[in-house]
């Protein structure tokens, strides 16, 4: 029998200001608990079709730390920094998750898309040149490997990696706007999302490669 999920969220954040307003630091704390988490598994039926059983963990916890950094260089320069760490486990996880029909202990499987510490760094020049306006910005994204189905299966478990990217925005007479941008600069390929149904077929979709393009905007009056 499904039943409604309980949560629970509590969050501590502060806020300071350093060097005349050039600096500042963000810091939050934040815990949550679930009690009978809904997961889903998709499972094999014995028609030759597949089903979804949904199933309630006893319960989550889930607590973590984000850190944030901004600091203003020079007039035209700016440098932000982030990091956070991420605990999440199962409490007493006693579920039929391959649709046997057999409550089995999972509470020593992973959540799905919990990594433990994501991490980016970014810098940002901008310029004014008479009528025009220049913001340039190359930034760098890293996240721990995770796991993306529910049963830990090794197919779906993606290693950690980082990305980098950049754009130089034009802005003319603060009407027309040429932004030229480059995404996943080291043409890092990873899983997104992946689909395991026991013996009969996997699925799943990867992320960009690497890409470059030019976008044109006006702004009306």
């Amino acid at each position: 029998r499904r039943q409604r999920q309980m949560c629970i969220r509590d969050r501590l954040g502060m806020k300071s200001d350093w060097l005349d307003g050039r600096v500042r630091v963000n810091a939050t704390i934040f815990s949550t608990d679930y009690d009978d988490k809904q997961e889903d598994n998709i499972v094999p039926l014995s028609d030759g079709t597949v089903g979804t059983i949904v199933s309630n963990a006893a319960s989550v916890e889930i607590s973590g730390i984000e850190l944030e950094l901004v600091a203003a260089l020079t007039e035209n320069i700016r440098l932000q920094a982030s990091y956070g760490y991420l605990d999440a486990e199962y409490k007493d996880y006693n579920a039929d998750i391959n649709g046997d029909g057999v409550i089995t202990d999972n509470s020593d499987l992973t959540l799905r898309r919990t990594p433990e510490n994501t991490f980016g760094l970014s810098a940002t020049y901008s310029e004014n040149f008479g009528d025009v306006a220049f913001v340039g910005d190359i930034s760098y994204r890293w996240r721990d490997e995770i796991e993306t189905i529910s049963d830990n299966d090794p197919i779906g478990h993606v290693d950690s990696y980082g990305l980098w990217s950049a754009s130089a925005d034009f802005t003319f007479s603060e009407q027309y706007q040429i932004s030229v941008y480059g995404r996943n600069l080291g043409d890092q390929r990873h899983a997104e999302s992946v689909i395991n149904i026991g013996p009969l077929t996997s699925t799943g979709t990867y992320n960009q490669p690497r890409n470059w393009g030019v976008e044109f905007s006006y702004t009306f009056d």
